[in-house]
């Protein structure tokens, strides 16, 4: 069992990890991030793991989505989700229930540093393996 209850997901951080969903993202960048949105979903749904989804993005109208079952944010014209992702964990009552997933190692330094726990893209996929069912991870490409 993880002690983290809630996962925040730096979104471009992890496209851009995986080869086949960065390749996806520079032809159809909305298919690239559904993909991984449908794939975060199903494991809130296995695990009963919380997730956050947090996108890099000039989406200044929609900040949020409204019809996914996950939490999305989109970050507006200068801002970044790193900044996004740190705000939320240091305003959290209680930092060691979240994990934050990137690549970014100054990224994984700073949210290390407020208390939260950090793992990396390849252990994301870990987690999906772990908790879903195998069409879960093959709707994201061999990763």
């Amino acid at each position: 069992m993880h002690a983290f209850r809630h996962l925040v997901v730096d979104g471009h951080n992890v496209i851009f990890h995986f080869p086949n969903l960065r390749k996806l993202h520079n032809y159809n960048r909305q298919l690239a991030r559904q993909k991984l949105i449908h794939a975060l979903t199903h494991l809130q749904d296995y695990s009963g793991i919380r997730v956050h989804l947090v996108f890099d993005g000039n989406q200044v109208e929609r900040t949020y989505s409204e019809t996914s079952a996950i939490s999305i944010r989109y970050a507006c014209r200068g801002q970044t989700a790193d900044a996004i992702i740190e705000r939320a964990v240091g305003a959290a009552a209680d930092p060691t229930i979240i994990a934050v997933v990137t690549a970014d190692h100054a990224e994984a330094n700073m949210v290390s540093s407020l208390g939260a726990t950090t793992i990396s893209p390849e252990e994301l996929m870990d987690l999906i393996r772990l908790y879903c069912p195998s069409w879960v991870l093959e709707s994201l490409g061999k990763q």
